[in-house]
């Protein structure tokens, strides 16, 4: 039977940075009891806008909006105003690389820069390498500034940032991050063994045949993927921030 809770749940945001697990955390909250999501109304990418802050504002009780909200002023304004929580997720930036290739290659007419990357480059090796450096003409961003781009958030008032290696490693990690998460939304009005059940109901709910945009949901499936070139080039672009996020203790790798 389905664990209920009378405590109504404050709207919240569930964001992360593009190919870092956002439906599996989806997925995962849609299994709280009485929580929705509408994936038409409450879907925000990007900088601030006032469409996109009046989708925020709209946002009401046990519900939450999903995205990718880049971290700026005006956006901490407003959650702050809102007096809003923000989850986010993050993920080894070399494994978003090699997850944002194919789904490109998915949804090439997704913008003008996907179908340039699928259609005009011949192979998978140049589209990463496209994705990894950027390309300037069509004022795409390298790696290092995409990702850069989500990181003031990490550290941000009301926000739990947590990494999809934590989120998959293993069962124990797993739970201990959505036993994070209860804890951030609830507070500690939760009692320890409805919040163990919670935690079961909401692993049941995921399924990854469902989200469109899964791929292999891997942790360093860019071994498998990058050659010498690919990972020199990385290691160019964005080296420091594998050391800077923990993934790398140096460029030897």
């Amino acid at each position: 039977m389905a664990l209920s809770i009378d405590k109504p749940l404050a709207a919240f945001f569930s964001n992360s940075i593009p190919k870092s697990g956002t439906n599996l955390v989806k997925q995962l909250l849609l299994g709280m009891p009485g929580i929705s999501h509408n994936n038409a109304q409450h879907t925000i990418y990007g900088h601030f806008d006032s469409v996109k802050a009046a989708k925020l504002r709209s946002i009401k009780q046990n519900q939450f909006g999903a995205g990718h909200i880049v971290y700026s002023q005006k956006w901490t304004h407003l959650f702050k105003e809102l007096d809003m929580k923000q989850l986010i997720i993050s993920r080894d930036p070399r494994d978003i690389v090699v997850s944002y290739v194919p789904f490109m290659k998915k949804f090439p007419k997704l913008s003008p820069v996907t179908s340039y990357i699928v259609n005009n480059l011949r192979t998978d090796k140049e589209r990463y390498l496209a994705t990894i450096r950027g390309l300037k003409h069509f004022n795409y961003d390298d790696i290092n500034l995409f990702f850069r781009r989500y990181m003031g958030w990490f550290n941000a008032p009301d926000t739990l940032h947590f990494t999809f290696e934590d989120l998959t490693c293993s069962s124990v990690s797993q739970k201990k991050v959505i036993n994070d998460i209860l804890g951030f939304l609830y507070g500690p009005s939760l009692l320890a063994d409805r919040k163990s059940l919670l935690v079961e109901q909401m692993i049941s709910n995921v399924n990854p045949a469902k989200a469109v945009t899964f791929r292999k949901g891997l942790i360093g499936d860019w071994k498998n993927e990058f050659d010498l070139e690919i990972a020199n080039a990385f290691k160019e672009v964005a080296g420091s921030l594998l050391v800077e996020l923990g993934y790398e203790k140096d460029l030897n790798w």
